[in-house]
């Protein structure tokens, strides 16, 4: 019989082997299914009056010191004062030049958990720089606990509900954070997550992110914070808003100098007061998908500001995709409000949104020219506007002394596939001259349609006008009144397979303007009413 041999790896596996299981299994115990200490054996009062962070801290060092577990606290307010000599550690959005302290400090593989944001309170004061929960930890979780501050600190960068710097994959949810200077600090952090959260009435933001990596704020509710409800600012990359709903604040969700970051799926109301909706500032390849946004000066606003390119990234490749824009009112007679406006973004593509019933001067705005970051090569496609007389809610006259070009472009875009239509008593587009598809020299205009319900007194007029070098073809406008010509181009242009309806008979032979020494016109179909 062939000899056996037994390798010493398996001598070894034999005798350590139980042992290592065992140890393991009391890890996993300590980690997953440790006792939970409950703060009431640790004499916390809960009276909203007696400082019980020594209390809480000691349970949390109890059960860091077994590898992890569970902290519950019960229902009740808890008064938290910082701990002297503690230090968050120095992190971008710092105010206290790395003297910010805690008066909570959550570990490694530790729960703090609550009876709900309502019923679970930790109570702060504004006074110093610190955080209510230094989150500087990895997998560790906040459930369940409301922080809230005596008073609204005057500095945006004092006092933070969760500090999570460094953090890694931490979780925040079902939390409650009011009067702050911000809610929520995902800094220099990776992975982590704050989800289900409320936070209002912050000096700051509610959430924000700083030089985070794959860091998500979903599902939440941010009302009314001073700086911003909810942004991701500084060097961020494949971070992402989801889901929250942003409410009545100066600018409701932001993206600042991130790559790869996203919006989506949020409604945004700005209420009585909220002036900005969505904001992508210098932010590559930035997703604004999903999202409803009404009630505010600017709907969707993405704009390179610095645009020398001293050290400023373009808005390269942004999408703006499949959002519903309305009730995009004026609040600033000195700027001009728009729904959706997008500045030196190369590539950008703003497609399948839906605009409707907005006050403003124009509904998609291309706009740029530095010789870096020019809007070339942005695609508007398959938007559908809806344009009523109730935009303005001042009657006809209010109505028709506005110009109101749907898409607007400076220089070349491709525009296709859009639909446009006028309805309402009394509605009446484009009026005093401008076209409804105004774009500059070099400009695809294609596969577009226009035209008011029938039955109505709706008109539309004077549809196309291009640039230079332009092609426009293969769409279609209808229900005209007289105003000018229904298409307009530039020299050395292609007009083809256009096809115009509902016009009356004395506006039919200027329909198309076009210099025939330069332009092809073939193809094209214009009928009478």
């Amino acid at each position: 019989m062939p000899r056996q041999v037994i390798s010493w790896q398996y001598m070894l596996a034999s005798f350590f082997g139980p042992m290592l299981l065992t140890a393991c299994a009391h890890a996993q115990d300590a980690v997953g299914t440790g006792r939970p200490a409950e703060v009431p054996d640790l004499k916390a009062k809960a009276d909203g009056q007696a400082d019980d962070a020594p209390a809480i801290q000691a349970a949390i060092d109890r059960l860091a010191g077994q590898g992890g577990g569970t902290v519950r606290l019960p229902a009740g307010t808890y008064r938290l004062q910082p701990r002297e000599g503690s230090s968050c550690g120095a992190f971008t959005g710092d105010g206290a030049g790395g003297k910010t302290q805690w008066a909570l400090n959550v570990p490694d593989h530790v729960t703090l958990r609550g009876e709900g944001p309502q019923a679970t309170v930790l109570r702060v004061a504004p006074k110093g720089f610190y955080a209510a929960i230094n989150l500087r930890a990895k997998q560790a979780r906040i459930e369940g606990i409301g922080i809230v501050s005596d008073a609204r600190p005057p500095g945006i960068s004092e006092l933070w509900g969760i500090l999570a710097n460094r953090a890694e994959r931490c979780v925040v949810e079902d939390c409650r954070f009011e009067q702050l200077s911000v809610g929520v600090l995902f800094t220099g952090a990776q992975e982590c997550r704050a989800s289900r959260c409320q936070a209002r009435d912050c000096t700051g933001n509610g959430l924000l992110m700083y030089a985070a990596n794959r860091c998500v704020f979903q599902d939440s509710i941010v009302d009314g914070c001073g700086d911003g409800n909810c942004a991701v600012y500084g060097a961020c990359w494949d971070c992402h808003i989801l889901g929250c709903t942003l409410l009545s604040a100066n600018q409701n969700g932001v993206l600042e100098s991130a790559v790869d970051c996203s919006i989506r799926d949020c409604t945004v109301d700005g209420g009585q007061t909220g002036y900005m909706g969505l904001i992508v500032n210098r932010s590559p390849r930035a997703r604004i998908e999903g999202n409803t946004v009404r009630n505010v000066h600017h709907g969707i606003y993405v704009r390179e500001t610095d645009v020398a390119g001293a050290g400023g990234m373009p808005c390269l490749g942004a999408r703006v995709v499949n959002n519903t824009v309305t009730r995009i009112v004026n609040r600033n007679p000195g700027n001009p409000n728009l729904p959706i406006f997008v500045s030196f973004g190369y590539g950008a593509r703003v497609s399948g949104n839906l605009l409707h019933d907005n006050d403003a001067p124009a509904e998609i705005v291309i706009s740029g020219g530095a010789p870096n970051y020019s809007q070339a090569n942005c695609i508007v496609s398959d938007n559908t506007f809806l344009l009523t007389q109730a935009h303005y809610g001042d009657g006809f006259a209010a109505f028709f002394a506005r110009a109101h070009p749907c898409v607007q472009a400076n220089v070349g875009v491709t525009v296709s596939g859009n639909a446009i239509t006028s309805y309402g008593a009394g509605a009446v587009v484009a009026g005093l001259g401008e076209y409804l598809i105004d774009v500059g020299p070099g400009s695809l205009v294609t596969g577009n349609r226009n035209g008011g319900l029938p039955g109505l007194a709706g008109g539309i007029d004077r549809f196309i006008r291009a640039g230079a070098d332009s092609v426009v073809s293969d769409n279609l406008s209808s229900w005209h009144s007289r105003q000018g010509s229904v298409i307009a181009v530039g020299k050395n242009s292609i007009v083809r397979g256009n096809r115009l309806s509902g016009l009356p008979g004395e506006a039919q032979t200027d329909a198309i303007q076009a210099d025939p020494k330069t332009c092809l016109l073939e193809g094209n179909l214009v009928s009478p009413r």
